[in-house]
């Protein structure tokens, strides 16, 4: 079985004496169809050539790699960013079953925000009002929550991580030690 280089030698060559042969003939009728036909040929055999020296050069096989790893490392990114929303929606989720909390949605003519990612969840701290968007696929982690207003206070995101680091550490009781029978 022939290499795909010595392929691709062979079919360019045998396609370059086609084209030598058309032009050839193109030109002894000396007609302005033949012309044209001739300039097409000129611009085909150009291609050819052109497409040729790419593949030589690796530039045709390097650009469709080069765009396959960038697609990879695009899909790798958005499947890495998936699960870090998802591990901080299931921390809001346990917030929200210890403190007063309800959901709301933003309206559907609303275009700040992609059509699955209109949940907002609202949680009370003691120290301030706290939200977070959440993804249309997590909304059943949330189903504990009713409907309430959209009766955000205006807060940032940065005040929102302030009032969480302004919690107090609740009374934790003390950890039960166990003793294991020495007989």
């Amino acid at each position: 079985m022939p290499s795909n280089q010595t392929t691709l030698r062979d079919l360019r060559a045998k396609l370059y004496s086609e084209l030598l042969a058309a032009r050839a003939n193109a030109f002894s009728q000396k007609s302005k169809l033949a012309l044209g036909l001739a300039r097409a040929i000129d611009l085909a055999d150009a291609a050819i050539a052109a497409a040729c020296a790419e593949h030589r050069a690796g530039g045709m096989a390097k650009a469709i790699e080069n765009m396959c790893n960038a697609m990879k490392a695009r899909n790798d990114a958005e499947v890495a960013k998936d699960r870090a929303y998802q591990e901080r929606d299931r921390l809001v989720c346990a917030l929200s079953k210890v403190f007063p909390s309800w959901l709301a949605r933003h309206p559907d003519d609303d275009t700040e925000w992609d059509d699955d990612w209109r949940w907002i969840v609202f949680i009370q701290l003691p120290t301030g009002q706290a939200s977070w968007h959440i993804h249309d696929s997590e909304h059943s982690w949330f189903r504990h929550l009713t409907m309430g207003g959209d009766a955000w206070d205006g807060h940032t995101t940065e005040e929102k991580y302030r009032r969480l680091e302004a919690l107090k550490v609740a009374e934790q009781p003390a950890p039960e030690t166990r003793t294991e029978d020495a007989s």
